[in-house]
Protein backbone atom coordinates (compact mmCIF):
# COMPACT_ATOMS: atom_id res chain seq x y z
CA UNK A 1 0.00 0.00 0.00
CA UNK A 2 1.43 3.35 -1.05
CA UNK A 3 0.91 6.25 1.31
CA UNK A 4 0.01 9.49 -0.41
CA UNK A 5 1.99 12.40 0.94
CA UNK A 6 -0.36 15.21 1.78
CA UNK A 7 0.58 18.67 3.03
CA UNK A 8 1.10 17.55 6.66
CA UNK A 9 3.41 14.67 5.69
CA UNK A 10 5.23 16.83 3.14
CA UNK A 11 5.80 19.55 5.75
CA UNK A 12 7.27 16.93 8.10
CA UNK A 13 9.42 15.52 5.30
CA UNK A 14 10.71 19.01 4.48
CA UNK A 15 11.43 19.69 8.16
CA UNK A 16 13.31 16.38 8.36
CA UNK A 17 15.35 17.17 5.20
CA UNK A 18 16.15 20.68 6.49
CA UNK A 19 17.08 19.58 10.02
CA UNK A 20 20.86 19.21 9.39
CA UNK A 21 20.90 22.64 7.71
CA UNK A 22 18.99 24.57 10.39
CA UNK A 23 21.80 25.79 12.66
CA UNK A 24 23.74 27.61 9.92
CA UNK A 25 20.93 28.06 7.35
CA UNK A 26 21.37 31.82 6.90
CA UNK A 27 25.16 31.58 6.50
CA UNK A 28 24.83 28.61 4.13
CA UNK A 29 22.26 30.19 1.80
CA UNK A 30 24.47 33.30 1.58
CA UNK A 31 27.53 31.19 0.72
CA UNK A 32 28.87 29.83 -2.58
CA UNK A 33 28.23 26.33 -1.22
CA UNK A 34 24.44 26.70 -1.38
CA UNK A 35 23.10 24.63 -4.27
CA UNK A 36 19.58 26.07 -4.03
CA UNK A 37 18.34 28.90 -6.24
CA UNK A 38 16.76 32.01 -4.70
CA UNK A 39 13.27 30.99 -5.85
CA UNK A 40 13.73 27.56 -4.26
CA UNK A 41 14.71 29.16 -0.95
CA UNK A 42 11.63 31.37 -1.19
CA UNK A 43 9.46 28.30 -1.91
CA UNK A 44 10.85 26.56 1.19
CA UNK A 45 10.24 29.61 3.37
CA UNK A 46 6.67 30.11 2.14
CA UNK A 47 5.83 26.42 2.48
CA UNK A 48 7.27 26.25 5.99
CA UNK A 49 5.08 29.19 7.04
CA UNK A 50 1.88 28.11 5.30
CA UNK A 51 2.04 24.39 4.49
CA UNK A 52 0.11 25.25 1.33
CA UNK A 53 1.13 24.56 -2.25
CA UNK A 54 -1.63 26.93 -3.37
CA UNK A 55 -0.17 29.88 -1.46
CA UNK A 56 3.34 29.01 -2.71
CA UNK A 57 2.05 28.87 -6.27
CA UNK A 58 0.20 32.16 -5.94
CA UNK A 59 3.10 34.04 -4.34
CA UNK A 60 5.67 32.69 -6.81
CA UNK A 61 3.44 32.93 -9.89
CA UNK A 62 3.71 29.22 -10.69
CA UNK A 63 1.21 26.37 -10.92
CA UNK A 64 0.13 24.31 -7.92
CA UNK A 65 1.63 21.20 -9.56
CA UNK A 66 4.94 22.93 -10.20
CA UNK A 67 5.13 24.12 -6.58
CA UNK A 68 4.55 20.55 -5.36
CA UNK A 69 7.04 19.03 -7.83
CA UNK A 70 9.69 21.67 -7.10
CA UNK A 71 9.35 21.00 -3.39
CA UNK A 72 9.84 17.26 -3.97
CA UNK A 73 12.95 18.00 -6.03
CA UNK A 74 14.32 20.33 -3.33
CA UNK A 75 13.77 17.72 -0.61
CA UNK A 76 15.59 15.11 -2.72
CA UNK A 77 18.57 17.41 -3.32
CA UNK A 78 18.75 18.43 0.35
CA UNK A 79 19.04 14.75 1.26
CA UNK A 80 21.36 13.80 -1.61
CA UNK A 81 23.79 16.69 -1.14
CA UNK A 82 23.83 16.70 2.65
CA UNK A 83 27.47 15.56 2.57
CA UNK A 84 28.45 18.70 0.64
CA UNK A 85 26.64 20.79 3.23
CA UNK A 86 28.45 19.03 6.08
CA UNK A 87 31.80 19.66 4.35
CA UNK A 88 30.88 23.33 4.03
CA UNK A 89 29.72 23.46 7.68
CA UNK A 90 32.94 21.92 8.96
CA UNK A 91 35.03 24.35 6.90
CA UNK A 92 32.81 27.31 7.89
CA UNK A 93 33.28 26.53 11.59
CA UNK A 94 37.04 26.04 11.20
CA UNK A 95 37.34 29.43 9.49
CA UNK A 96 35.10 31.07 12.07
CA UNK A 97 37.24 29.70 14.93
CA UNK A 98 40.48 30.68 13.17
CA UNK A 99 41.62 27.07 12.76
CA UNK A 100 41.78 27.65 9.00
CA UNK A 101 43.16 30.96 7.78
CA UNK A 102 43.81 31.87 4.15
CA UNK A 103 46.31 34.65 3.51
CA UNK A 104 45.03 35.40 0.02
CA UNK A 105 42.18 34.69 -2.38
CA UNK A 106 44.61 32.55 -4.36
CA UNK A 107 45.44 30.42 -1.34
CA UNK A 108 41.73 29.99 -0.57
CA UNK A 109 41.09 29.01 -4.19
CA UNK A 110 43.83 26.38 -4.05
CA UNK A 111 43.21 24.82 -0.64
CA UNK A 112 39.57 25.34 0.38
CA UNK A 113 37.13 22.49 -0.26
CA UNK A 114 35.60 22.63 -3.75
CA UNK A 115 32.07 22.87 -2.32
CA UNK A 116 32.95 26.18 -0.64
CA UNK A 117 34.24 27.88 -3.80
CA UNK A 118 32.34 30.07 -6.23
CA UNK A 119 32.11 27.54 -9.06
CA UNK A 120 29.21 26.52 -11.24
CA UNK A 121 27.27 23.46 -10.18
CA UNK A 122 28.49 21.67 -13.33
CA UNK A 123 32.14 22.31 -12.48
CA UNK A 124 31.65 21.16 -8.88
CA UNK A 125 30.01 17.95 -10.12
CA UNK A 126 32.81 17.34 -12.63
CA UNK A 127 35.49 17.75 -9.96
CA UNK A 128 33.53 15.62 -7.50
CA UNK A 129 33.29 12.85 -10.12
CA UNK A 130 37.09 12.97 -10.43
CA UNK A 131 37.35 12.55 -6.66
CA UNK A 132 38.86 16.02 -6.30
CA UNK A 133 38.37 17.85 -2.99
CA UNK A 134 40.48 20.97 -3.64
CA UNK A 135 41.99 22.76 -6.63
CA UNK A 136 45.46 21.85 -5.34
CA UNK A 137 44.46 18.16 -5.56
CA UNK A 138 43.32 18.75 -9.13
CA UNK A 139 46.68 20.24 -10.09
CA UNK A 140 48.62 17.45 -8.39
CA UNK A 141 46.52 14.77 -10.09
CA UNK A 142 45.95 16.10 -13.62
CA UNK A 143 47.93 18.06 -16.16
CA UNK A 144 46.15 20.84 -18.02
CA UNK A 145 46.48 18.72 -21.16
CA UNK A 146 44.73 15.76 -19.47
CA UNK A 147 41.91 18.04 -18.37
CA UNK A 148 41.51 19.54 -21.84
CA UNK A 149 41.25 16.08 -23.38
CA UNK A 150 38.74 14.75 -20.83
CA UNK A 151 35.55 14.00 -22.76
CA UNK A 152 33.31 14.48 -19.72
CA UNK A 153 34.43 18.12 -19.40
CA UNK A 154 32.12 20.26 -21.52
CA UNK A 155 33.56 23.24 -23.39
CA UNK A 156 31.65 25.68 -21.17
CA UNK A 157 32.86 24.02 -17.95
CA UNK A 158 36.41 23.79 -19.30
CA UNK A 159 36.36 27.51 -20.13
CA UNK A 160 35.14 28.30 -16.62
CA UNK A 161 37.85 26.14 -15.04
CA UNK A 162 40.71 27.54 -17.13
CA UNK A 163 39.54 31.14 -16.63
CA UNK A 164 39.53 30.60 -12.88
CA UNK A 165 42.96 28.97 -12.96
CA UNK A 166 44.26 31.91 -14.99
CA UNK A 167 42.56 34.47 -12.71
CA UNK A 168 44.27 32.93 -9.67
CA UNK A 169 47.58 32.57 -11.53
CA UNK A 170 47.63 28.80 -11.18
CA UNK A 171 49.89 26.68 -13.35
CA UNK A 172 50.07 22.92 -13.51
CA UNK A 173 53.21 22.92 -11.38
CA UNK A 174 53.09 20.98 -8.12
CA UNK A 175 56.34 22.74 -7.22
CA UNK A 176 54.39 26.01 -7.27
CA UNK A 177 51.84 24.53 -4.85
CA UNK A 178 54.60 23.63 -2.42
CA UNK A 179 55.88 27.23 -2.63
CA UNK A 180 52.41 28.60 -1.83
CA UNK A 181 52.28 26.33 1.24
CA UNK A 182 55.74 27.52 2.34
CA UNK A 183 54.82 31.17 1.81
CA UNK A 184 51.76 30.80 4.02
CA UNK A 185 53.63 29.30 6.99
Amino acid sequence: MKIKLGPVNKKKELAFALFPYNQYWDAWIASDACFLEKDEITLIEIYQKTGSYAICAEELGISFVRAANDLLDIISRLKLLQGDYLTWQDHFLQEKKGVVLYLSDRERFLFAPIVTLSLSHELKVFLKCLGIGTISELIKSYSFQELRSDKSLTEQTANELFKLLHKHRVTSSTQELEQVKLDST
